[in-house]
Order: C-alpha cells, then structure tokens, then sequence
C-alpha cells in the first residue's frame, strides 16, 4: 500500500466518521425518562390525597367541633399535612429523592402539601396558598401562646415545610432550588 492510498482511505474513514457522528446528533435524542405533567390530577394518589385535604379544609371553614368558622388551628393543620402523590409515574407516592415538572413547576414527591393540590382552600377572603400558610404558621410559632422569636419559628417552619429532597437545578438561575418553596417566602421564613 503506498502512502497515497494510506491518506485516501484516511480521508474516506473522516468521512464516513463525520456521517455517522451527524446521523446520531440527527436522530437519536435523549430525552427525559420523566414527562413533564401537565396537571395534578393526572398522578397517582391524587383523589384520595385531594379528600384528605379537603375534609381538613372543610373543618377549617365550618369550625372544628362546633367551633367558629375560619378555625385558625385547622388552618395551621391544613398548611402543615404532606401529601403522598406520585408524580414520576412509578406508582410508589412519596418518594424521597424524585421529582417532576408540574405545569412548569419542579415539585418533589416527598415535599407536597395541601395547599398544592387544594389551592381553594378560602374561608373569611383567607385562601390557604403555600404564602398564606407561611403566614399564618409563622404568625402561630411567633405569638405569646408559643412564645418562639422569629428565628426560631422560622427554623420549626422550615422543618415542618420542606420543598422535598429532590434536586432541580433551575436553568435561568443555575441553583438547586425548588421554585415554589422560594417563591413562596420559606426560605426567608419569617421576617
């Protein structure tokens, strides 16, 4: 073999290797093992987590026991119970360590609540989103009857109210982070 068909057949292995590397970027994509989920309703577990909820919820606007409507310690348990939906899929609710965008959102497994599932939860123009059960938990912690400063009812807050223990990294920031845990104040916790 001279050294003239060595740099043809050179060039011909460049080319062939250049085709194939351009099929495989053309063709074979990765993509999530997850699909994203459109809305809450479609994970598993989601009806009878809904009526957990929702009996809470119901205590809170009638009052607990014959209490007053807008009962503040139904409220509080309201904000305080996790939810077990499954939202990769597998069946298995809960699970520590997954996770899933939401309508765009990234949500663990392990860190849902009421307020995520429930947002009508209103009693008196008081809606029990995650910001107002931030509120009114801090509000709780913080008041003469339990007598915690603001630092350290912030620290039992964001031990009872966690974003999970998944990881999403959120690509306009480059942070681990969960969107609604800081958008919703509970990294701040109360000020």
């Amino acid at each position: 073999m001279t050294a003239l068909e060595i740099v043809f057949l050179l060039f011909i292995m460049i080319i062939v290797t250049l085709v194939i590397i351009r099929l495989v970027q053309t063709y074979v994509t990765i993509t999530p093992i997850v699909k994203p989920i459109e809305n809450w309703q479609d994970t598993y577990n989601y009806d009878s987590e809904k009526a957990k909820c929702r009996n809470i919820c119901d205590r809170y606007i009638s009052g607990s026991f014959g209490g007053h409507s807008c009962d503040q310690t139904e409220a509080i348990r309201f904000c305080k119970e996790k939810v077990a939906l499954d939202i990769n899929g597998n069946r298995q609710p809960g699970e520590k360590n997954v996770g899933n965008l939401v309508m765009g959102i990234p949500y663990c497994e392990d860190g849902l609540y009421c307020f995520h599932i429930l947002p009508d939860c209103s009693c008196g123009g008081q809606t029990l989103t995650a910001q107002e059960c931030l509120r009114i938990l801090c509000n709780y912690y913080n008041s003469t009857s339990i007598g915690y400063t603001k630092e350290e009812a912030t620290a039992v807050i964001q031990n009872l109210i966690n974003p999970g223990t998944c990881h999403y990294v959120d690509e306009v920031t480059g942070k681990n982070e969960s969107y609604w845990y800081i958008h919703a104040g509970y990294l701040q916790g109360c000020i």
